[in-house]
């Protein structure tokens, strides 16, 4: 399969996610720290999951997180996962799940490398990205950080924090799971990712 087709179906992931984001932030740029827009998301409700099983794709998901998308496209199947929020407050978290044939499926690295240059959209007011390896249930992890200086120093819009993790989730399958969002949720997001790529499952 043809490197553009993969990077094709990481962007449509990363449009989902980054527009989900924009929308649940609130417009970041016109709210400051003290704003209630700049609180984290809740903590993933991993004690109490739900069971999610839908066109070969199986997992359990935190019980205030909500799937709202799974589709297939040009052989990727897509799954968009939503962390609840109380209201309009709040830093959103959205996390994507794409699923590859093994033949087909990037690295982890260029995955990272890829997607996270393509949310560097104003990258003149960005600092270097430092990427560092993570332990998420197992799997190989990349966690991203950078930091933009539009912001202050002490504004929780300034710190960016991504993950993205790659396991093999079925036969001749790989499934790499990833969220792009703000610092403040590094500790959501850490949790979710765990139990859904812990309980990740596909089979066709």
């Amino acid at each position: 399969m043809k490197k553009d087709t993969v990077y094709s179906s990481l962007w449509m992931g990363l449009t989902t996610v980054l527009a989900a984001s924009i929308m649940g932030a609130g417009f970041a740029a016109d709210v400051t720290a003290a704003d209630e827009l700049s609180k984290p998301i809740p903590l993933p409700d991993v004690q109490h999951t739900t069971s999610y099983s839908k066109r070969g794709v199986k997992l359990a998901l935190p019980g205030n997180w909500t799937v709202t998308r799974n589709e297939t496209e040009s052989k990727v199947v897509q799954v968009d996962l939503e962390a609840n929020k109380p209201g309009f407050e709040g830093i959103a978290l959205n996390t994507q799940i794409q699923i590859y044939p093994l033949s087909m499926a990037p690295s982890l690295q260029e995955t990272a490398e890829f997607l996270t240059k393509l949310a560097r959209e104003d990258s003149k007011y960005l600092t270097a990205t430092k990427y560092q390896p993570l332990q998420i249930s197992g799997a190989e992890a990349l966690g991203a950080r950078y930091i933009d200086n539009n912001f202050n120093a002490g504004d929780p819009y300034a710190k960016h924090f991504h993950i993205y993790a790659r396991k093999g989730c079925g036969k001749g399958f790989v499934c790499i799971v990833y969220t792009q969002t703000l610092e403040v949720n590094e500790q959501a997001a850490r949790l979710g990712l765990d139990k859904v790529v812990s309980t990740l499952r596909y089979s066709r």
